[in-house]
């Protein structure tokens, strides 16, 4: 190929693709994204939600889910508890898990919209009953 030739189509790719970054560039720089940081006031009011839940006897992913953290955060804010001396480890009243094909199988998780199933152990079995994440699930 001699420099005379048109280009290919496949340099006429990369020069459109690399114009369309130069456009993508421009509009985050006019519209900058937002951070959802929690003020301080916040992050203290949710450290105290967790310990409450944790103190409560509730799993992690259940902490997780009713307090909207992801594993990370979670993870981050229990440390600092431990670590203050705010928390001293407790094992949770119950289990937490998702529902699996087999438990949404049974009759009672049969219309299919459960996702967590709760798991409590008594003397007389294991009894499982749906959770749902944003709904008040205490059945203490």
């Amino acid at each position: 190929m001699n420099g005379s030739e048109s280009p290919g189509p496949l340099s006429a790719n990369v020069e459109g693709a690399m114009l369309q970054g130069e456009d993508t560039n421009a509009s985050t720089v006019m519209n900058p994204k937002t951070r959802n940081r929690l003020s301080a006031r916040d992050k203290r009011a949710k450290r105290e939600a967790v310990a409450a839940d944790y103190r409560a006897g509730h799993p992690k992913l259940a902490i997780m889910l009713r307090q909207h953290l992801s594993k990370p955060q979670l993870s981050e804010i229990l440390a600092h508890l431990f670590m203050a001396g705010e928390l001293s480890p407790v094992a949770p009243s119950y289990e937490l898990v998702t529902a699996s094909t087999p438990i949404k199988a049974l009759s009672q998780f049969a219309d299919g919209s459960v996702e967590y199933v709760r798991v409590e152990q008594d003397g007389h079995g294991t009894k499982l009953t749906s959770y749902l994440p944003g709904v008040e699930n205490e059945h203490c």
